[in-house]
C-alpha cells in the first residue's frame, strides 16, 4: 500500500543519490511532484513508495499548515483572509473568517490575512495574524483572544510564524509583511524586524538583525 503525503498547503520534498557530492537534477521531462532523493538517509523518514498527492486546490496563497486530533487538516490563506479546514472526505470548510484582519481599511490582495498556527497542550490553536498584528488564541470553541500583540507599548509588526520549545516557552518571528508598506509602512512603530521568545506572560526580544524573518 503506498503511502500519501498531503500536499495540501504545500510540501516541497527532496532527497536520493548515492553520491550527494552529484546530486540528480530536475530536468523539463521531470514531472510536478517528482521526489528527488538526494541521501538514503531520507528514506528512513519518507518511505520509498511515498507519493505526493494533491487533496484540494483553487486557493490564493496558503500557508500554516497544523494537523489537529480530529483528523483534519487546518490552513491560512493570507490573501483571503481566511483559515480553513482539509478532512479525508475532501471537504474544505472555512474555519475563521476574517482570519488575520478584522478591518477594512488596508488594500484587497495583500498579505493581511492568517499565517503560521501551532497547537498548544490545553488543545488550543495559536494563530499569527497579519493584519491584526498579532498572536490569536483560538479555543475549542473557535473563541478568537489575543496572547500577544505588542512589545514594550509597541504594536507587532506581523507575526508571521511560530513555534513551541520543549520547555513551553513560544518563539515567533515578526516581519513586516502584513503592512502595505512594509519597513517604510507608518503604521510600523517598531524600528527592526525581531525573534521573540514569549513565556510566563513576558515578552522578550532575542534577535533584532534581521530583515525578513520567517
Amino acid at each position: 500500500m503506498k503511502t500519501s503525503l498531503l500536499a495540501g498547503t504545500l510540501l516541497l520534498a527532496v532527497s536520493c543519490s548515492p553520491n550527494p557530492s552529484a546530486p540528480p537534477k530536475a530536468s523539463e521531462s521531470t514531472p510536478p511532484g517528482t521526489v528527488m532523493r538526494l541521501d538514503p538517509a531520507f528514506d528512513a523518514i519518507v518511505p520509498r513508495d511515498a507519493v505526493i498527492e494533491k487533496v484540494a486546490g483553487g486557493f490564493t496563497f496558503i500557508e500554516g499548515p497544523l494537523w489537529r486530533p480530529s483528523n483534519v487538516l487546518w490552513f491560512s490563506d493570507v490573501v483571503g483572509n481566511v483559515v480553513r479546514q482539509w478532512s479525508p472526505d475532501g471537504k474544505v470548510t472555512e474555519i475563521l473568517r476574517p482570519g488575520g484582519y478584522d478591518g477594512h481599511d488596508l488594500p484587497a490582495g495583500g498579505f493581511i490575512g492568517p499565517n503560521g498556527m501551532t497547537a498548544g497542550k490545553d488543545g488550543a490553536v495559536l494563530l499569527c495574524q497579519h493584519g491584526n498584528r498579532r498572536i490569536a488564541r483560538i479555543d475549542r470553541d473557535l473563541k478568537v483572544t489575543t496572547l500577544v500583540d505588542t512589545f514594550e507599548g509597541k504594536k507587532l509588526n506581523s507575526p508571521n510564524d511560530l513555534v513551541y520549545r520543549s520547555d513551553g516557552s513560544l518563539y515567533f518571528t515578526d516581519p513586516p509583511y502584513g503592512l502595505p508598506k512594509g519597513d517604510d509602512d507608518p503604521a510600523k512603530e517598531l524600528k527592526f524586524t525581531g525573534v521573540y521568545r514569549f513565556a510566563g506572560g513576558k515578552l522578550q526580544v532575542l534577535v533584532k538583525d534581521l530583515t525578513r524573518p520567517n
